[in-house]
């Protein structure tokens, strides 16, 4: 039996028992709740995206402590024990997040006790461990930029790979990023007082293989648009900038507690973009880590100057057979595509 760790309610609170049955009479998933057990009914005919949708809505609905029969989802299901495992595990992470808060007394979520037996255990505690890194990767985005800088970032991620194997873990301060050249990421932190960082995460578990993955994640931990000023709403949320790290390093945190069979290396630019007296102008020209020059026409894109830096660092250091980078570099994609779907870009449609 595995145990969440996000108790939040006291054991003397009656438990509801969660169970799964195939009905194939219904159309649509469903659950309903008969004494202290909630029937989550559906088709035998697997549908991703519905379950996990009607997980989520279950799970957020109940107010006590919630035991999930894990097995009961596993065999009422015509998918793959490792896929339903993870939807099961990232329903539950979802429902027990609690926003970051201040708040003496934060608001209160459910418990959850996964009943799993010793068949599905392995499926279970490796689906686990990705929802972990999914909701570390959200705690993150959600907080403050007074409390999560650069700093900070590399701090909490520096306890999380913490005696994992196969892990070299390397981190660059300001004076080291400037003397490597990364002078694209150091022009952008010269407005702000915190200083950046450039967190380099290797996790390196398949000898047999010449393949060698780079994940490369915009880390601006605070966006003012630096001397192009952002005005009025379009300031708000510039905490969420730094996404793009928190998902490539927690990526590659999962990867490493499953112990998958693979190369990866996580590289996180973080710096904070501000305005002061030092900071950087339109018309500056830098000379970027692979030595072509870049002259500055928006100070409010920032995000492709470290990127670029980051990225050339995976092609000519890390040598990376494959790049990918993930990052927020426009508003326009959510009025473009809404919030459902983003933006992705390849030189290589094949591949993707």
């Amino acid at each position: 039996m595995e145990k969440n760790t996000k108790k939040t309610h006291s054991s003397s609170k009656k438990m509801l028992l969660v169970q799964a049955k195939v009905n194939n009479k219904l159309k649509d998933y469903t659950f309903k709740t008969e004494g202290g057990v909630v029937l989550f009914e559906f088709t035998s005919h697997y549908d991703g995206v519905k379950l996990y949708n009607k997980l989520v809505e279950m799970f957020c609905s109940q107010k006590e402590k919630v035991e999930v029969d894990l097995d009961s989802f596993l065999t009422a299901t015509n998918a793959d024990s490792e896929t339903v495992a993870l939807l099961v595990a990232c329903a539950i992470e979802y429902a027990s997040v609690i926003p970051f808060t201040r708040k003496t007394k934060p608001d209160t979520k459910p418990s959850f006790i996964v009943k799993v037996s010793k068949e599905f255990k392995a499926a279970y505690d490796a689906a686990k461990n990705v929802a972990e890194a999914l909701t570390l990767s959200r705690r993150l985005q959600d907080t403050p930029s007074d409390v999560l800088y650069p700093e900070t970032f590399v701090d909490l991620f520096k306890a999380e790979f913490k005696d994992l194997k196969n892990v070299k873990l390397s981190v660059y301060n300001k004076e080291q990023i400037k003397k490597m050249g990364l002078n694209l990421l150091y022009g952008v932190n010269k407005g702000s007082e915190r200083e950046c960082r450039f967190l380099v995460v290797e996790y390196l578990n398949n000898k047999s293989s010449k393949e060698k993955f780079a994940y490369v994640g915009k880390g601006i931990t605070y966006d003012s648009g630096g001397m192009n000023l952002k005005t009025g709403p379009h300031m708000r949320h510039m905490k969420y900038d730094m996404s793009g790290a928190a998902i490539v390093v927690s990526t590659v945190l999962a990867l490493a507690k499953n112990k998958i069979k693979t190369n990866v290396v996580a590289l996180a630019p973080l710096t904070e973009n501000l305005i002061g007296p030092k900071a950087q102008r339109p018309d500056d020209i830098v000379v970027a880590y692979n030595k072509k020059t870049v002259e500055i026409d928006n100070t409010d894109a920032e995000g492709r100057l470290v990127l670029a830096d980051a990225i050339s660092y995976a092609a000519l250091d890390v040598k990376a057979t494959r790049i990918f980078d993930v990052a927020t570099l426009t508003g326009l994609m959510s009025y473009i595509l809404g919030k459902t779907y983003t933006g992705v870009f390849s030189t290589s449609d094949k591949f993707w």
